[in-house]
């Protein structure tokens, strides 16, 4: 499974949290000075409310540099998890059983190698850092909902935990549509290539037109899939999405009424909204991002039904007799 080839580079990986985890504390700090800044302009110190917005402004610039770098990194790694599976893949096709390679077609494979692991490095490997971003974020923007009053962070854990149970509704569906869209891209391949290399005969027998509407039908097929698959991840995130809207609207609502009672200054309202609105649209995009990346799950499972014989042996070719030629 994935897991296993994240693992291979443990080092690299934790390079990538780590800087994960920097960015995530800058967005959280400069949404922090918003408040600071805010109780200055009441105050009617301006300068002051400029300092702190040009501050902000730094660390936002320190925060794109850091993330250039981090998404240069994060490439770097996907390419060679993604070049791992294709030679673990390439070993187990060139260690089946003859019979067992040629009741698959070609195109089946080049499938495998292309749209399956395409697939892989966008709803799984990069959905596995955009997870972690995630966590760290909504764990960050947590605590710090904590130092403008407790009761901020109890609410915020109860909607957290009832945005979370929203993705489990959705995971046995989207892996089933991910395998059907895996099987989609294979019968596309399989007919466009049975077209494509059967040009001569098309062309012998004057019947070019026909490649028009079998490239047309293998086409409408493989949309018929992914529209499907889009029905199913949108229907996931509008669910999710709806929960979201409601919770920061819930938190913010909340912190008006605790400023009311000068519980909290009124400059909180502006932070609590953010950390907020970072809080639930992590959960958000994290809860999405946990879903994607267990419906590639189906990838590696039809990878491991593709039996191999495991009595096959590498042999050196052996040229140790010459041709002798005599006259």
């Amino acid at each position: 499974m994935l897991k296993t080839y994240i693992r291979k580079y443990k080092k690299n990986n934790i390079w990538i949290l780590l800087l994960g985890f920097l960015i995530a504390a800058l967005q959280v700090f400069s949404a922090i000075i918003h408040t600071f800044a805010i109780n200055e302009l009441i105050k009617s110190k301006v300068i002051n409310f400029l300092l702190w917005n040009i501050l902000s402004l730094s660390l936002w610039g320190l925060l794109f540099i850091l993330n250039y770098f981090k998404g240069i990194f994060e490439e770097k790694i996907t390419q060679k998890i993604s070049a791992d599976i294709r030679e673990d893949l390439a070993n187990r096709i060139s260690t089946t059983t003859y019979e067992n390679f040629i009741n698959k077609i070609e195109a089946t494979f080049v499938s495998w190698f292309n749209n399956d692991l395409q697939q892989i490095e966008d709803k799984g490997i990069k959905r596995y850092y955009v997870f972690w971003d995630c966590i760290f974020q909504a764990g960050l923007s947590a605590i710090a909902l904590i130092s403008y009053h407790y009761s901020l962070i109890l609410l915020t854990l109860i909607l957290m935990g009832i945005l979370m149970k929203f993705p489990v509704l959705f995971e046995k569906k989207m892996a089933k549509s991910t395998n059907e869209m895996s099987k989609a891209n294979e019968v596309f391949l399989s007919k466009t290539q049975d077209v494509v290399s059967g040009y001569t005969t098309f062309f012998g027998y004057n019947k070019v037109n026909n490649i028009i509407p079998l490239i047309r039908n293998a086409s409408e097929y493989l949309g018929k899939e992914k529209v499907h698959f889009i029905k199913v991840s949108k229907s996931a995130e509008g669910f999710i999405g709806i929960v979201n809207i409601f919770s920061q609207v819930a938190v913010v609502t909340y912190t008006g009424i605790l400023a009311g009672l000068n519980i909290v200054s009124i400059g909180a309202l502006s932070t609590t909204g953010s950390l907020a609105s970072a809080i639930f649209n992590s959960i958000s995009l994290g809860s999405s991002s946990s879903m994607m990346r267990k419906s590639v799950d189906a990838y590696f499972d039809k990878f491991q039904k593709f039996e191999i014989n495991t009595n096959i042996k590498d042999e050196p070719l052996c040229l140790e007799k010459s041709i002798e030629l005599k006259n």
